[in-house]
């Protein structure tokens, strides 16, 4: 029976660490020459000078835990853990069985080919940790220099928590490519639809690049998509000097897209997303690093970016409340927008009884309440009157982000000018309510009118649609774009609004 790493363990690895350290021990000449540390493939040597200590007195101070060599995940078998495929997709449940994955792929299958899908969230923290100050176990990242994972994993959009990396040594130009992260190296592989938290540091203590540092994927040459970092990675070199040539808090060398760093610790490395091109990317650190800095409300802002941008196979994302980064609708949740025709509507709409506009529902039914109102599921369903009981709207072919519009008769009649001549050069407008839906149009990118012409068929009063009601409730013009905007992108004789 599989069972995981308990705490207590922890302080048995420690001390078969300082046992087995200990033991090897041979001459204090020996320990003069250095201790071997083997990292993903390369031998990356680090001097521990020992001077006049007697042997015994080496012995005693290495069996110290604040003394001992850190350790890895990786120094461990767990064949044990070995997952089986099913269906063609090997199921990964639980931390023994993601180290399974590491020690398979670092010890030759690349898994190119085949599908490895993450069918919950997980927490590495039994299994790689800070021992104390001075001793860790640190996660072995899947995929090495010499055995890249090539393969599609899928986090299903779930999380890896609890992600632990601590290497300090001496690396050259020559040795200094290391391969950390959750993943090591990615070589025509995916990766996609996953949260790691956790903490990765590598401090060279010579003044030469620390490179392919990550929080996801260490070196990508493949495809790195709609994935998120949370907690903080740390590239150094010279031990203390900030080091963001081929690091990122996602991917470190290589690139990344729709993907979001938020960084936990401002003692950490100020990096961006990733170490190449970060497209449609987020981060939290100021300055100029990959990917766009979020100054503020950074979860709703890389939520809604995020989303606008999905591809086929990517999970949507939520705003996760009381966490500050955002994370994944679950698989029964959509992501559902009640949003008026005009933004100058009057109109409101009730859904299951309440106000609403934008949140998480669960049901694969809503009802709508809305007095003379009418419905439309998508930018292409048919226009439905909302009864006097309400109108039961089914989402379960709406996909995973829905908005539902809704619009009076007068809003109906504010954009006819419009719906009812898509395929017409020439356009009239004659009231304020046309006016401002034509702003709507330009200023969500909806219709440009380039090459097309907009007429004013009336004198217009906008004070229906733009007042100072009172302090509170006041409303502004929305302008109809800019003039550059209108004469570069519209070409268009605007009469009597130019």
């Amino acid at each position: 029976m599989k069972k995981r790493t308990s705490r207590v363990s922890r302080r048995v690895v420690s001390l078969l660490m300082s046992m087995v350290l200990t033991l090897t021990l041979v001459t204090p000449a020996a320990f003069a020459e250095g201790m071997g540390v083997y990292a993903n493939g390369e031998d990356t040597t680090v001097t521990t000078p020992i001077g006049g200590i007697e042997a015994e007195e080496a012995a005693v101070a290495l069996a110290a835990p604040q003394a001992a060599a850190s350790a890895a995940t990786g120094d461990q078998d767990w064949t044990a853990y070995e997952v089986k495929e099913d269906a063609g997709v090997y199921k990964i449940t639980t931390p023994e069985e993601l180290a399974w994955l590491a020690q398979t792929v670092n010890g030759g299958d690349n898994f190119d080919g085949k599908t490895v899908k993450l069918e919950q969230d997980i927490d590495l923290s039994e299994l790689c940790y800070a021992v104390d100050e001075d001793t860790a176990i640190s996660w072995t990242p899947i995929g090495d220099a010499s055995h890249p994972f090539k393969g599609m994993f899928d986090g299903g959009g779930h999380t890896v928590s609890g992600l632990y990396i601590s290497l300090t040594g001496e690396w050259t130009s020559s040795t200094n490519k290391l391969y950390q992260g959750l993943f090591g190296r990615v070589q025509s592989g995916t990766v996609q639809n996953l949260i790691v938290c956790g903490s990765v540091s590598v401090v060279n203590a010579k003044n030469k690049n620390t490179r392919y540092i990550g929080g996801v994927v260490g070196d990508n040459a493949g495809t790195v998509q709609n994935c998120g970092f949370y907690g903080a990675v740390t590239a150094r070199k010279n031990t203390t000097r900030d080091d963001t040539y081929n690091n990122g808090g996602v991917v470190g060398n290589g690139n990344a897209g729709n993907s979001w760093y938020y960084r936990t610790n401002d003692a950490a490395s100020k990096l961006g997303v990733c170490g190449s091109t970060a497209t449609n990317c987020y981060h939290n650190v100021q300055g100029n690093y990959k990917g766009t800095y979020v100054a503020k409300d950074f979860v709703s802002t890389a939520v809604e970016k995020l989303n606008a941008a999905l591809k086929t196979n990517d999970i949507p994302w939520k705003d996760g409340g009381a966490s500050d980064y955002p994370q994944f609708l679950a698989g029964n949740e959509r992501l559902l927008t009640l949003k008026p025709l005009l933004n100058t509507s009057a109109a409101k709409v009730l859904l299951n009884g309440e106000a609403f506009q934008t949140g998480i529902v669960a049901k694969e039914t809503v009802t709508l309440t809305g007095e003379g109102l009418s419905y439309r599921l998508g930018e292409m369903g048919e226009w439905t009157k909302i009864g006097a009981e309400g109108a039961a709207v089914s989402l379960k072919d709406a996909g995973r982000i829905v908005t539902i519009y809704y619009a009076s008769d007068d809003d109906f009649n504010a954009s006819k000018w419009y719906e009812e001549h898509k395929a017409e050069k020439t356009f009239t407008i004659r009231n304020a309510s046309e006016l401002a839906y034509l702003a709507q149009l330009v200023n969500t990118q909806t219709e440009s009118f380039s090459g097309k012409t907009v007429v004013l068929g009336n004198d217009i009063d906008l004070s229906p649609v733009c007042h100072g009601a009172d302090e509170a409730n006041g409303i502004k013009t929305i302008p109809a774009g800019s003039k550059s905007r209108w004469r570069s992108a519209m070409r268009t004789a605007l009469n009597a609004l130019m």
